[in-house]
């Protein structure tokens, strides 16, 4: 009989996984509706928002057969949104907001409390924002975390930033880094996301997706949660922990 191999970390994705993916804003009584990168240019103004959704296709059609124009990496893409939301003069106020408005989903404390109390590490990996991160490591003491990009402030102003690749195959990357060095072995490692750019780190080790918003992760998960949209509870994934 084939021994259960103990889980020793599990590894989260954030956005969708944590929080839920859409936040919702309110200014000078409009409201507007989406993810953070997103939301944060379009509440700076028509300009903003036409431009980052120009950057962001030209980052999902990247590797397009006859793509004419040089590569565009995740990096350069971070880096292209901070800068609109610099020149469209983002204020920290509004950035905040923002950050604080994101919703935890339900059982996140209960999921991440009883996979420390059984001595299990708690890692995050994220193409999102790390002031975002930050508060997942406050209110919750994962043990490490990587995000793409934090934000550096004079007062109101975004003065300077830091990017990390931290999405699609970079996430898979890391994990590898980071299961070498604490010398855990790829089956005792799960990992929990629940978007498409998340199937390069699903393939690499024991994986559940998390109501998936996309059919690529699918072919690289052992188990797929699915809850009622406003329903959602992270906690489902204790099931599939090896105790």
């Amino acid at each position: 009989m084939k021994k259960t191999v103990k889980t020793k970390l599990v590894v989260l994705d954030m956005e969708g996984t944590i929080f839920r993916s859409k936040v919702a804003f309110n200014q000078n009584g409009k409201e507007y509706i989406g993810g953070v990168w997103t939301l944060l240019c379009d509440i700076l103004g028509e300009d903003a928002s036409l431009a980052n959704k120009k950057n962001y296709e030209r980052f999902i059609h990247r590797n397009d057969p006859g793509q004419k124009s040089d590569y565009y990496g995740y990096f350069r893409f971070v880096e292209d949104t901070i800068l609109l939301h610099q020149r469209h003069n983002l204020t920290k106020s509004q950035f905040y907001y923002v950050i604080n408005s994101v919703s935890y989903f339900a059982g996140v404390c209960e999921t991440i409390s009883r996979l420390k109390e059984n001595g299990i590490r708690v890692a995050m990996i994220t193409g999102g924002l790390k002031a975002l991160a930050d508060r997942v490591v406050w209110d919750h003491g994962i043990d490490t975390c990587h995000a793409a990009a934090e934000y550096f402030w004079d007062g109101e102003e975004l003065k300077r930033w830091s990017i990390s690749p931290t999405d699609f195959e970079h996430k898979r990357a890391l994990l590898e880094m980071l299961h070498n060095d604490l010398g855990i072995a790829q089956e005792e490692i799960i990992f929990v996301g629940d978007g498409d750019n998340d199937q390069h780190i699903a393939a690499y080790c024991k994986s559940i997706a998390f109501n998936p918003t996309g059919k690529e992760l699918h072919n690289h998960c052992s188990a797929v949660i699915t809850q009622e949209p406003g329903k959602e509870d992270l906690s489902a994934i204790l099931d599939y922990i090896n105790w």
